[in-house]
């Protein structure tokens, strides 16, 4: 059940964060290479990051 949840609370992030986060979490890549690919700061690739976690943990806590 709560990889269904998990699921649909990763579908709701916007994109930029959820990209991130499946490179850096299922990829395996470092924010460098993360940086690269998408051609933006290293900041950005790791705010991004940050804010996919911090969004998807309260959209999960909403869904309980």
């Amino acid at each position: 059940e709560s990889v269904v949840q998990l699921r649909r609370a990763f579908t709701k992030l916007p994109k930029e964060q959820r990209e991130v986060i499946l490179m850096k979490e299922f990829q395996g890549l470092k924010f460098n290479e993360i940086s690269e690919i998408l051609e933006v700061p290293l900041s950005t690739a790791k705010s991004r990051m940050y804010l996919g976690l911090k969004t998807l943990k309260r959209i999960m806590e909403e869904e309980l």
